[in-house]
């Protein structure tokens, strides 16, 4: 049941207009965000620098060094480019939800 109404809230969200949702199923096989989560921030200002933000178990690290911040780019773009575009993720998510 808890399962289901996450699903459904997923579905919720991603009607929202500053949300994308894609899913990478897992039998994409290995990829480049197997490594572990991290968040990838860029901002309209130009002169604001991005940063990768990593999470790890007993803390975090803001990582603002260009190249190492580019790898997170390269790394976001090839998880964007090998998951389930957003209508077939949305399909996949509800199928789940309706088996549960």
């Amino acid at each position: 049941m808890v399962a289901r109404e996450q699903l459904c809230y997923l579905l919720e969200q991603a009607e929202l207009a500053n949300v994308t949702l894609q899913v990478l199923p897992l039998d994409s096989g290995a990829h480049s965000g197997m490594n572990g989560a991290f968040t990838l921030l860029e901002f309209p200002d130009p002169s604001d620098p991005g940063v990768l933000y990593v999470e790890y178990p007993t803390g975090s690290l803001h990582v603002e060094k260009d190249t190492e911040v580019a790898a997170g780019r390269l790394a976001f773009d090839a998880l964007h480019s090998e998951a389930l575009d957003v209508i077939e993720s949305k399909s996949l998510i509800r199928n789940l939800s309706e088996k549960l």
